[in-house]
C-alpha cells in the first residue's frame, strides 16, 4: 500500500470522527438562553475534543509529509492509532453530559492515553521504515511534546478520578501543546 493511500484513509476516518463529535450534541427542545446554558459542558467538551482531533490530524499530516516509505508495521500502527481516536467521540459524549462523573472522566482520559501511546508507536514505526532518510533528534520538539503530553494524560487519569473536570483541562492543554508544528531533521 502506498503512503498516499494510508494518508487518504486516515483523512477519511478523522473526518468521520469529527462529524460524529458534533452530531452527539443534543440541543434542548425549548428556545431560551437559560436552556442553552444547560448544554454548555457538552459544547465545551465537543470544542476541546474537536481541536484535539484536529491537532492530531495536523501532526499526522506533518509526520507523513516527511517520510518516503511505509511498511506493514506503519499500517498497523496507524490502524491502532485510528482505533483509539475513533473512541474519542463516544467518551467525549458521555463525559460532556456529566463532566463531574468519575467513570466518564477517567474513561475519556484512558482512551486519550492509549491513543497517545499508539501515536508514539506510529512515530517509532515511521522512523524504522525510514531510518536512512529521517531522524528525530533526541531533544526534538516532537519528543518533548510527546513526553509532556504523556505526563498530562497520566495526570488526568489520576487527578481525573478525584476531580473529573481536570480531564477537560488536560484535553485543552494537549490540544495547545500539539498546535505547535513538529520539526523534523533530515539525514544528510
Amino acid at each position: 500500500m502506498s503512503k498516499g493511500r494510508v494518508e487518504a484513509f486516515t483523512d477519511g476516518v478523522i473526518a468521520i470522527i469529527l462529524t460524529i463529535l458534533v452530531l452527539d450534541i443534543k440541543l434542548p427542545d425549548k428556545y431560551s438562553w437559560n436552556v442553552l446554558w444547560d448544554v454548555k459542558m457538552q459544547f465545551f467538551t465537543y470544542v476541546a475534543s474537536f481541536f484535539l482531533v484536529a491537532m492530531i490530524w495536523n501532526q499526522h499530516h506533518q509526520m507523513f509529509a516527511k517520510v518516503k516509505r511505509i511498511d506493514g508495521r506503519v499500517m498497523w500502527a496507524n490502524i491502532l492509532m485510528l482505533f483509539w481516536l475513533s473512541l474519542i467521540p463516544v467518551a467525549s459524549s458521555w463525559y460532556g453530559r456529566n463532566i463531574v462523573s468519575k467513570p466518564a472522566g477517567v474513561l475519556f482520559a484512558v482512551i486519550v492515553i492509549f491513543f497517545n501511546l499508539a501515536f508514539l508507536w506510529l512515530n517509532h514505526c515511521l522512523q524504522l521504515a525510514n531510518k536512512n532518510e529521517l531522524v528525530f533528534k533526541k531533544k526534538d520538539t516532537f519528543d518533548r511534546r510527546s513526553q509532556l503530553s504523556l505526563i498530562i494524560n497520566l495526570a488526568s487519569i489520576i487527578i481525573g478520578y478525584l476531580f473529573p473536570e481536570f480531564v477537560l483541562l488536560a484535553t485543552v492543554l494537549n490540544a495547545v501543546i500539539w498546535a505547535i508544528p513538529i520539526k523534523l531533521t533530515l539525514v544528510d
